[in-house]
């Protein structure tokens, strides 16, 4: 404790009482926690009254800061059908609108092997127990967690049940787990990928480097000259971090709301082989007391949490501000993760998917909000991208690319779409929220959005702590190859090459229609819905 960063004096003050009787100092740092955080983070306050406390096992969503009031409305899109029709409308909508080849292509282009065309594209169905469920296969799948409707939603299932898992396995290992969220200040004018790149520099000082993973000693030379470098205590050894997983979340603000343009945080759970008051040293209240002259009982827990926080901040606000940007005491949260927030901390995840967002969108649509929060509440991209498919002038816009093609990025901001065959460079203006829009696809490609720290090599408490935590994930795949799955189920039969994309790609409304028929009645349902619309279609053959 006698290195620490500056920021951990103010830190300490909560800590100091009025007089020199004995105190439990637990209560009184829970509660100037409460207090600092109903003075600063909105989305923390909406997670709880006592931010000193909550262990984050409210249904609200504390991560996402989408608090969805009220019982759910009868005519809301939950259902199944609703949330496949919705989903496929949006994946329609950036066939024609994205800039990205890859989302263009998603669930449109079949999948043709090399030297081996495709024939068509195949309808699938399984029978489960509440009821049947049918897929297309065949089909290009895009993988894309930040801007595809359908592979978004699969890519959150599998990687809300990896968390959900290794939260519970670092419990049961008798470890902890902990919240860390970190942000910057921004306005208007802030460009997206300038803001994820002081993001990304703030996280390599605050959780990286010597300060954060330590060092060994070792002797040094240099002409001719040798001298020792001295062994230094990492943060992570100290107070037993054991590894992390960091999550990415963005939101922005609407042209005309009055906000302050793109708002990008990180939401780190950290996995603590015990408690962070055990970086602390020893004699703590001894030392404390006979220091400041008191006579108390300290709260090592808090305690250890406000010095971590003030190591690991100090550290990230000094990487920021020398990106050119600020960051703040109320853009950074710590708190516990406690046993049963496992699923909780897993699903927040889903709460980002197009799915969630489209409902918000109705229910925003129906009433359900209100008016201030309509005009003031920061939406998610796939808010953004709901609005697009709601409003008539938006749906009408689309980028009509030559056979070769590629949109390029020019430094003053705008893209350029470039025919590969003539040369030629035609500039895109993006209307409206459009421009939002293909703001976020062009920034967050190439992201992660879940970023698991690697396995720990050599034996030790720490180590054997991530470790088992990794085993419990399971194998951990990247986005793309989660989001190739196909429904496992019968075979029903075949739409040709031409059918498919002559009839039926162009008109999502017919693509969900079809895949109902299959649900309902089988290889004749469907075949008869098909043919009804002109659409070709071979059956598997049955054996007898």
């Amino acid at each position: 404790m006698d290195n620490l960063d500056p920021g951990v004096a103010s830190a300490l003050s909560v800590y100091l009482a009025a007089d020199d009787t004995q105190t439990d100092y637990g209560r009184g740092t829970r509660a100037a926690r409460a207090e600092r955080k109903r003075g600063g983070s909105a989305a923390a306050s909406e997670a709880s009254e006592d931010a000193g406390t909550a262990a984050l096992d409210s249904t609200l969503s504390y991560c996402w800061g989408q608090s969805l009031e009220g019982e759910k409305d009868a005519d809301s899109p939950d259902s199944v059908g609703e949330r496949r029709a919705i989903r496929w409308g949006a994946r329609a909508l950036l066939w024609q609108a994205s800039t990205l080849r890859p989302v263009r292509q998603c669930g449109r282009v079949l999948r043709d092997d090399p030297g081996a065309p495709s024939t068509g594209a195949g309808v699938k169905r399984r029978d489960l127990a509440n009821g049947a469920v049918a897929g297309y296969s065949g089909v290009t799948l895009c993988g894309s967690v930040w801007s595809c409707p359908r592979c978004s939603a699969v890519i959150a299932q599998r990687r809300a049940e990896e968390i959900s898992r290794a939260v519970a396995t670092c419990h049961r290992l008798g470890g902890r787990v902990y919240l860390m969220t970190l942000t910057v200040r921004h306005t208007r004018k802030d460009s997206l990928d300038d803001l994820f790149d002081a993001l990304q520099e703030g996280w390599r000082s605050g959780l990286g480097g010597v300060a954060w993973s330590g060092r060994k000693e070792r002797v040094r030379s240099r002409k001719g000259r040798e001298w020792v470098e001295p062994a230094v205590l990492g943060d992570a050894e100290r107070f037993g971090v054991a590894g992390r997983v960091r999550a990415t979340e963005a939101t922005v603000s609407l042209p005309g709301s009055g906000g302050h343009g793109w708002h990008v945080h990180f939401h780190a759970l950290l996995f603590v082989t015990g408690s962070l008051g055990n970086g602390l040293r020893e004699d703590l209240d001894s030392y404390l007391n006979g220091l400041l002259k008191t006579n108390s009982r300290w709260d090592r827990n808090g305690l250890g949490e406000l010095v971590f926080g003030a190591q690991v901040f100090g550290r990230y606000r000094r990487a920021v501000e020398k990106a050119g940007f600020r960051a703040d005491p109320e853009g950074f949260d710590l708190r516990e993760v406690h046993d049963g927030g496992s699923e909780f901390v897993g699903s927040y995840l889903s709460k980002a998917t197009y799915d969630v967002a489209a409902r918000i969108g109705f229910e925003v649509a129906s009433g359900a909000h209100t008016k201030g929060a309509r005009t003031e509440r920061n939406v998610t991209p796939f808010e953004v991208l709901a609005r697009c498919a709601d409003d008539l002038h938006a749906r009408r816009f689309g980028i009509r690319t030559p056979r070769r093609w590629e949109i390029i990025d020019m430094e003053d901001g705008r893209l350029s779409l470039v025919d590969l065959d003539t040369g030629s460079i035609e500039a895109i203006t993006s209307p409206g929220l459009w421009a939002l829009w293909h703001e976020w696809e062009r920034s967050s490609r190439g992201r992660h959005q879940i970023h698991w720290s690697l396995q720990v090599k050599g034996s030790s408490s720490r180590a054997d702590h991530w470790n088992a935590v990794l085993a419990a994930r399971g194998e951990s795949e990247d986005d793309e190859t989660v989001a190739q799955v196909e429904l496992r189920g019968e075979p029903l039969g075949e739409i040709p090459r031409d059918a498919w994309y002559g009839r039926l790609v162009w008109r999502p409304s017919w693509l969900v229609g079809a895949l109902e028929a299959a649900e309902r009645g089988g290889t004749d349902a469907l075949e008869s819905y098909l043919s009804s619309r002109g659409v070709g279609f071979t059956p598997v053959l049955q054996e007898n």
